[in-house]
C-alpha cells in the first residue's frame, strides 16, 4: 500500500469506486463534495492509493455560541459566537480502514486548521461524530465534547499546537 499525501480533490478523481460502508457519506463524495469545492463551500482533502481514494475528509469555516466552548475559552471572551473549522464528513474506504489512514487526515486536518489559526486567528478545530465509535476516535486525538451539541467535538488549536517556540 503506497498512499499519497492529502492533497485537494480535483476534478480527475474517481469518487464512484470510494465506498467507506456508510451510503449517506458515499453519496456525500460521489454528489456533492466536487460542487461544494468549485462553490468553495468546503474543500475536500483525499489520500490516493494508486488512483483510488482511500480517505477523505472536508473542512469549512464556521462558529459556535460561545456557551459551547470548552470551560476556559468562556471566561476569557467576548459573548460572540467563537470562530472554528469544521472537519467534516471524514471517511476510510473498507479497503483501507484500521490501516491508520483515519489518523493521518486527522492529523493533515489539524495542520492545515493551524496555518488559519496563525493567519486569522481561529482558536477551534470541531468535528461531528455521529457515532460513538466516532466520539471515541477524535476523542484519542483530543478532541473533547461540546455542551450544547452532543456531536460536536472539539479541540482547541492551543493544544495542537504545542508550547510556544
Amino acid at each position: 500500500m503506497s498512499l499519497t499525501k492529502p492533497s485537494a480533490l480535483t476534478e480527475n478523481h474517481d469518487t464512484v469506486a470510494f465506498g467507506c460502508g456508510d451510503p449517506a457519506v458515499d453519496s456525500w463524495l460521489r454528489h456533492h463534495a466536487k460542487d461544494h469545492q468549485q462553490e468553495r463551500i468546503t474543500n475536500t482533502f483525499v489520500i490516493l492509493d494508486g488512483s483510488t481514494i482511500a480517505g477523505f475528509y472536508c473542512l469549512a469555516t464556521g462558529a459556535i455560541e460561545r456557551v459551547s466552548t470548552p470551560s476556559r475559552w468562556r471566561s476569557r471572551r467576548p459573548a460572540d459566537p467563537v470562530p472554528l473549522m469544521l472537519l467534516g464528513r471524514l471517511a476510510v474506504d473498507v479497503r483501507h480502514q484500521g490501516r491508520g489512514v483515519g489518523a493521518r487526515l486527522v492529523r493533515d486536518a489539524t495542520m492545515r486548521a493551524l496555518t488559519v489559526r496563525r493567519m486569522v486567528g481561529t482558536p477551534l478545530l470541531g468535528a461531528h461524530a455521529v457515532a460513538p465509535a466516532g466520539q471515541a476516535f477524535y476523542r484519542h486525538f483530543g478532541f473533547r465534547p461540546s455542551a450544547v451539541d452532543p456531536w460536536l467535538t472539539l479541540l482547541p488549536l492551543q493544544n495542537a499546537a504545542g508550547p510556544p517556540a
